[in-house]
């Protein structure tokens, strides 16, 4: 009996030893390859003690730094990117708007601006109407209109030589215009400013008299004279 029990002993303690020295499956994870979202398969792996958990804990730790570092830059790059794409896309709309300023007495069309932009016409007019507020055939008759109105109150030309200078097609598509914006035709418009001005009293100090140039002539040869 005490033989049988000494082997009984020896195999407990062999069985033990061995229990601390097996090697064991796990599913693991690289912290390095967590942070490119990559999956490690099973590998073997002895029993974990303090100082291999302590390397796994500044293991995530760097990874996750490493996480926070590449997303700092891609959003700092990210954000660079956009300010560039506003400045272009600015600097895009400004050529369009000058393009207009310099041709609206012309028959321009889209089309032309969107050549002159290497864009297509459906995409030129998105972006125009997304950048201005509003399309293109609206923003090029607000142009000609205010050029237009500058000219009815400046000059004595007629409604139909204003409409022509300014790129309308005819004269009744700009007194349609016209009257939709300021609910009159444009000879009333030009009358009533007409009278507004005559009305409104001259302030002292800024009394002026305007002359044509035969009087103005006629002035200042006095003035030599003197």
């Amino acid at each position: 009996p005490s033989g049988k029990l000494t082997a009984t002993i020896r195999m407990e303690s062999h069985r033990r030893v061995a229990m601390k020295r097996k090697i064991c499956l796990k599913t693991t994870y690289d912290p390095m390859a967590m942070s490119m979202g990559t999956f490690v398969s099973p590998t073997p792996c002895r029993a974990h003690s303090s100082t291999d958990e302590g390397r796994l804990f500044r293991a995530k730790a760097l990874s996750y730094a490493l996480m926070a570092e590449l997303m700092a830059r891609f959003r700092a790059e990210r954000n660079a990117l956009r300010q560039e794409q506003a400045m272009q896309q600015n600097e895009r709309i400004a050529r369009m708007a000058d393009y207009i300023a310099a041709h609206y007495r012309e028959n321009i069309t889209l089309q032309q601006i969107a050549e002159r932009e290497y864009l297509s016409v459906p995409y030129a007019s998105r972006f125009f109407t997304r950048m201005m507020g509003m399309g293109f055939s609206a923003y090029l008759n607000h142009v000609r209109l205010t050029q237009a109105v500058s000219d009815l109150l400046a000059t004595d030309d007629t409604i139909d030589h204003i409409a022509e200078s300014n790129g309308f097609a005819n004269t009744q598509a700009f007194v349609q215009l016209f009257k939709k914006q300021y609910d009159m035709l444009p000879r009333q418009y030009r009358k009533q400013k007409y009278a507004k001005a005559k009305a409104a009293p001259v302030q002292a100090g800024n009394q002026y008299e305007i002359l044509d140039t035969t009087q103005y002539l006629k002035y200042f040869a006095d003035f030599l004279d003197k």
